[in-house]
């Protein structure tokens, strides 16, 4: 592939976007790192292959998309594997430190 965006933050999803982009690629990494303890350098460099990483400017993108959910015009629904009441915030936060959940859509 000759562009690979990696979005987990793993270890296993870091590795995995190595083994798939091609040489002269770029990894887009916006995961969080989390118990990422090494990056095979010696591999990046050799393939010529581009990491890059940071958080993703989503405060950018939030007004018009948000206009766009709200017109009926986008369907966010893929994005999010749960949703809970707002009075439930705290579950929410947990299931996605565990890893039981990547982004929980709150409901009043």
């Amino acid at each position: 592939m000759p562009g690979v965006a990696e979005c987990a933050g793993t270890q296993s999803a870091l590795d995995l976007a190595i083994d798939l982009v091609r040489p002269g690629g770029t990894i887009g990494s916006v995961g969080v790192p989390n118990s990422v303890d090494h990056v095979d350098l010696y591999r990046l460099f050799r393939h010529n292959i581009t990491l890059r990483a940071g958080v993703a400017p989503a405060r950018r993108y939030l007004q018009p998309l948000l206009a766009d959910v709200l017109a009926g015009q986008l369907d966010p629904s893929p994005v999010f594997s749960a949703e809970i009441p707002l009075d439930a915030v705290a579950t929410a936060y947990r299931a996605m430190d565990t890893r039981q959940a990547v982004k929980i859509a709150i409901r009043p």
